[in-house]
């Protein structure tokens, strides 16, 4: 009997363990800045490149990732930007080196982990590649931010 009153403790300690874990843990994005990357001169020999910052409030918990759709490409390993029918390509990277695309973890893509609690600044660096022949508009993508705690 007292076997099963120490397992039966033991089980209850447990359950409300995880329940107070899970009450007090709370994380969002309080900000999320457009990556702005200005006008873009299709003959221009450098790269394009832009910075945004998401920020994170987490709090009661020692975990998040930050994962970054596709847009409207539907392809990570080069998204684009769309003036009706007429594509930019692009990219947002987690890096300043532009090597590590920012995406969900699949299609050799990363993305932003943390194990501090607290607010957290994440800088999002976009370039658009030199040189594509593109039509005069403005070109737009929405790129759907998801945070996981």
């Amino acid at each position: 009997m007292k076997k099963l009153v120490r397992l039966y403790h033991f089980i209850i300690s447990t359950i409300i363990y995880f329940i107070c874990n899970i009450a007090i843990a709370n994380c969002s994005i309080t900000g999320a800045d457009s990556l702005s990357f200005g006008s873009y001169n299709p003959l221009d020999s450098s790269d394009n490149i832009s910075q945004s910052n998401i920020t994170i409030d987490c709090s009661g918990r020692r975990s998040f990732t930050v994962k970054l759709s596709t847009g409207s490409s539907a392809d990570y390993s080069q998204r684009k930007l769309y003036n009706n029918s007429n594509p930019l390509n692009y990219n947002i990277y987690l890096d300043t080196g532009f090597t590590s695309i920012w995406g969900d973890g699949t299609n050799n893509t990363n993305f932003y982990s943390n194990t501090n609690r607290g607010t957290d600044v994440i800088i999002a660096y976009g370039k658009i590649p030199a040189q594509q022949n593109i039509s005069q508009g403005t070109y737009s993508d929405s790129i759907i931010v998801t945070l996981e705690f």
